[in-house]
């Protein structure tokens, strides 16, 4: 049986390190879908963002990744017994279904996240109902989680908490499959500890080149910054005209995803052992 009171020293470990990351999680998912936001210099957008919206502003969106971790960590331990190994048709049922569930929390996540702009708690009542001076003092669009809910069901209806539902439906197939190759892979070369570690290396990296160009495409649909209103395969070929595969990666190798990408894990590792190392606590 696990012991609690490691279990709790990780479980506080990961949520300090999940908030000390914030703001560059944020950065990198800001790169990602908007090519006017780079970082300057040696300083990441997470930097320069805190000069023009203020230190808080790293946070935005935190509260709602946040209930769209909860909601998914509810969601699969309703499945936790069910092997989809020895049922591997499955995934056709689980993806769309999963997709289903928790489109609707992506959209206002991504949508509160990349809200560039001043807090709307900082601009006077008459500058908020003014949208020149809101354009011109470049102002959050969004106040808050239920905000940002409530402005998206107005202007989109329900559709707009389902742009990302086609290329979220097939990365949940792309990643299962994936998986499904590297497990049937590690199993067939278990005796070679080289293999294994080669394996897990490239497991990690070709997962992340296949599932980012889903979640650019996916984001760019709940976002829709043009209000395009394109269908999935519209949009990737939009994309593609546009920029050639490249555009698929795009902030994929830039300071701040690679900041955001790195950081959490170790982050997370020393925090534990400082609190192990306080606390008394065999970790």
């Amino acid at each position: 049986m696990e012991d609690p009171n490691n279990l709790l020293v990780w479980n506080i470990s990961i949520a300090l390190a999940n908030v000390a990351c914030a703001p560059m999680v944020r950065a990198a998912q800001i790169r990602q879908v908007r090519k006017d936001k780079t970082s300057k210099g040696w300083r990441p957008l997470a930097g320069v963002l805190s000069d023009e919206e203020g230190m808080l502003a790293g946070w935005r969106g935190y509260l709602a990744r946040g209930i769209t971790f909860t909601v998914s960590d509810l969601y699969n331990n309703l499945f936790s017994d069910f092997n989809r190994f020895d049922h591997p048709w499955s995934i056709f049922l689980f993806a769309p279904l999963t997709s289903l569930v928790l489109s609707p929390l992506h959209a206002v996540q991504i949508n509160r996240t990349v809200d560039i702009g001043v807090p709307l708690s900082s601009v006077s009542p008459r500058e908020r109902d003014d949208e020149e001076l809101k354009v011109k003092k470049k102002v959050q669009k969004y106040d808050g989680y239920w905000d940002t809910f409530c402005q998206i069901y107005e202007t989109k209806g329900f559709n707009g908490f389902y742009g990302g539902f086609a290329p979220g439906t097939v990365k949940l197939l792309f990643t299962d499959l994936h998986l499904g190759i590297f497990v049937v892979l590690t199993n067939a070369f278990e005796d070679d500890d080289m293999a294994n570690v080669v394996l897990s290396f490239s497991y990690v990296l070709t997962r992340e080149l296949i599932t980012y160009p889903l979640d650019l495409v996916a984001n760019l649909q709940m976002l829709d910054f043009d209000n395009e209103n394109l269908s999935f395969m519209e949009r990737v070929n939009k994309i593609y005209n546009e920029e050639g595969l490249a555009g698929f990666y795009h902030g994929l190798f830039t300071y701040d995803t690679i900041l955001s990408t790195c950081a959490e894990t170790p982050l997370t590792t020393l925090i534990a052992f400082v609190l192990t190392v306080i606390g008394g606590v065999s970790a």
